[in-house]
């Protein structure tokens, strides 16, 4: 037996329509939470890329082994270093492919600063 509201209509069509309406705001906010972890999960990715060839730079490592410790942590990633005076600076930059529809792409970056060690 079906149930009915008090006007004597049937009511099993109204939970199908509010799921048609609601469905595409719930996978549209799973696509923004799953953005936003990407984006997050590649910054830190840069920081302790940048980080890490920093420190191998303030000890007066070879250009390409900081490059190649950069890019072991932040894969695809592009890598600058600056030596300033006393101090070293390590730029990490990396485009990321978010998961939303057309597949936007955004850059995230980081720097880091370290002291050069005299040996």
């Amino acid at each position: 037996m079906r149930s009915r509201s008090e006007g004597g209509r049937s009511d099993g069509g109204a939970v199908t329509a509010e799921l048609a309406v609601l469905l595409p705001g719930v996978v549209l906010l799973l696509a923004a939470v799953l953005s936003a972890g990407t984006a997050a999960a590649a910054q830190v990715r840069c920081t302790d890329a940048a980080g890490q060839a920093a420190r191998l730079a303030a000890r007066d490592e070879a250009g390409d082994v900081v490059v190649r410790a950069a890019t072991a942590r932040a894969p695809g990633s592009t890598v600058t270093v600056r030596v300033d005076g006393g101090t070293v600076r390590v730029e990490v930059r990396s485009a990321v492919r978010l998961p939303l529809p057309g597949r936007p792409g955004l850059t995230v970056r980081a720097e880091a600063v370290a002291a050069r060690e005299s040996g």
